[in-house]
């Protein structure tokens, strides 16, 4: 709520972290294990580790922040993986009470 209100990230350079997320264009990681929604998103790899850190608008869930590093022998098909549990795992429906 508190980016969406310009809230968060209004030190220097903030926006432009933001906008620059917003500028990616890369599907893979985070984006390919959201159903439905957006993800503002930056990457990082190394030919052995990637990394996906973003924040995932997702239509049916809300919005949150999930950052994915990996070691050695990953591929933006088990971030994709990962983040498709985070969405199911999200879609679970919590009793009014429960503890």
């Amino acid at each position: 709520y508190g980016l969406y209100m310009n809230q968060i990230a209004r030190a220097e350079g903030g926006q432009k972290i933001l906008s620059t997320i917003r500028s990616v264009r890369d599907n893979d990681g985070l984006p390919a294990g959201v159903a439905s929604g957006q993800v503002s998103h930056v990457i990082g790899d190394n030919g052995s580790s990637f990394n996906d850190a973003g924040i995932v608008s997702s239509t049916n869930h809300g919005a949150y922040v999930l950052v994915v590093l990996t070691k050695d022998g990953s591929s933006w098909e088990k971030i994709a993986e990962l983040t498709k549990k985070v969405e199911a795992l999200k879609a679970i429906k919590i009793p009014k009470g429960a503890k």
